[in-house]
């Protein structure tokens, strides 16, 4: 039950963060990322799809404020660890923003 709640509070907290991309805020977008994922890889039980995402989408907000070598970093990431999961939709979204 409590990992159940807590992958609900983290995946509030991931579209959350995408709302405040959408409506032109990225500092605060990126700093919620960046703690999701500081949260996500504490977690007893790993939701890496939802750990792909927030490494995905911290790359591209980073391409969008123009910090293309942080963002190439978490897109690399991303882009192993869709390997990893077999997650082909995954490597299409990622291979896109690395060109």
């Amino acid at each position: 039950q409590q990992s159940a709640s807590s992958s609900a509070v983290s995946r509030i907290q991931y579209q959350t963060a995408l709302a405040y991309r959408q409506s032109g805020n990225a500092p605060q977008a990126v700093t919620m990322l960046r703690k999701l994922l500081g949260e996500l890889d504490k977690a007893a039980v790993r939701d890496q799809l939802l750990r792909l995402r927030v490494v995905k989408d911290l790359g591209v907000i980073l391409i969008d404020n123009g910090d293309y070598e942080e963002a190439n970093s978490y897109l690399q990431t991303a882009l192993e660890w869709a390997q990893d999961l077999g997650d082909v939709a995954g490597l299409v979204s990622i291979y896109n923003p690395l060109g």
